[in-house]
């Protein structure tokens, strides 16, 4: 049981006129354990930047933050949420870690890196694409809550994390647009929106999808575009535009130059890297 307990008295759902006693875990609990949860936050978020960069995948910095007492009692009395957490650790965002990402095809790499990687609470993860109609504007995110997994918290400085978890955000860049301005309006469904700005944020919403659509294409088409120079270059076709793209690939590719290269640095001579 707990160290102490604070009764909250609150009305019965359903029954306005009658009184029930719901156990709210203990600030005090929480203020006992909140470097800790911190530290477990940036355990999280360490790790998951070294696999992102191993991965070579571009990100935002990433972010964490450990939700702060007024937030934490704020949550636990919320009509919604009475009685539903018995202990602290049923909570499942007090760390929280957010990865922003450029593309879509980003976050699915990401997601992939997390569900190797972690040890996954699959019935509190959420993507909240599956939520959303898709004649409806809103908030875009995969929500991951898990913990280090078996094989990591056996080792002597994760140990001490066994059994916590963090929520985990991934998103792309105009995913986390649209989050900081629906945080800022503080619409929480179509239907709380006044009648004259609603058009306008469906028209910024699917404008917004569209255009990571458009620059996901714009990667790919740009992928396809490397590999015919390099194709065309290593068949010595030199009958191609003059661009950065294709002088870089041939100075990196072309073995009469890195021949030259070689011959120039036994010479004594400094050889500089040319990157655009």
């Amino acid at each position: 049981m707990y160290a102490s307990r604070r009764l909250a008295r609150r009305h019965a759902p359903g029954n306005p006129t009658s009184d029930s006693y719901v156990p709210i875990i203990p600030l005090a609990q929480y203020d006992a354990q909140k470097d800790h949860y911190e530290a477990f936050a940036k355990s999280i978020a360490d790790l998951l930047d070294r696999l992102i960069k191993f991965n070579d995948i571009d990100i935002l910095p990433i972010e964490f933050r450990t939700k702060d007492r007024n937030s934490l009692s704020a949550k636990i009395v919320r009509p919604d949420k009475i009685g539903k957490y018995s202990k602290l650790s049923d909570i499942t965002d007090i760390s929280r870690v957010r990865v922003i990402a450029f593309l879509a095809e980003d976050c699915e790499e990401i997601c992939k890196i997390l569900e190797d990687n972690f040890s996954i609470d699959v019935a509190n993860s959420i993507n909240k694409e599956d939520e959303l109609d898709p004649d409806r504007f809103g908030y875009l995110s995969r929500h991951y809550v898990l913990g280090h997994n078996e094989s990591r918290i056996n080792l002597p400085e994760l140990c001490k994390f066994e059994g916590m978890q963090s929520e985990i955000q991934v998103r792309t860049v105009l995913q986390h647009s649209w989050a900081a301005i629906d945080w800022k309006l503080r619409y929480k469904s179509p239907a709380e929106v006044p009648a004259a700005l609603r058009r306008r944020l469906y028209r910024i919403s699917a404008l917004l999808e569209t255009a990571g659509s458009e620059f996901s294409s714009i990667a790919r088409d740009a992928d396809d575009i490397r590999e015919f120079y390099k194709r065309e270059l290593s068949a010595n076709n030199y009958h191609i535009p003059i661009d950065a793209e294709p002088m870089l690939i041939y100075l990196q590719t072309n073995a009469r130059l890195e021949k030259l290269f070689k011959t120039a640095a036994r010479c004594g001579l400094d050889v500089v890297k040319i990157n655009f």
